[in-house]
């Protein structure tokens, strides 16, 4: 983390990413159609995909992509 301690604080993950938004949910991903639990952040939505092994099955959604329409 930014403090030199392994891992992020609550401080850090506030700064990075905001306060949460909404409540984790079910959606449709823009990018790939499939579904994921999902929550909203100020400045990030994150997605948990259970396909994946620790510690990419939680992983920030592709924001900038999908405003712009670029692949």
């Amino acid at each position: 983390g930014f403090d030199g301690r392994r891992g992020s604080s609550f401080n850090e993950s506030l700064a990075l990413f905001g306060l949460p938004l909404s409540e984790a949910t079910m959606e449709t991903n823009p990018t790939t159609g499939q579904q994921y639990l999902t929550q909203h952040f100020e400045r990030a939505r994150f997605e948990f995909h259970p396909e994946n092994q620790p510690p990419y099955d939680v992983l920030l959604g592709l924001l900038g992509r999908e405003l712009s329409g670029k692949p």
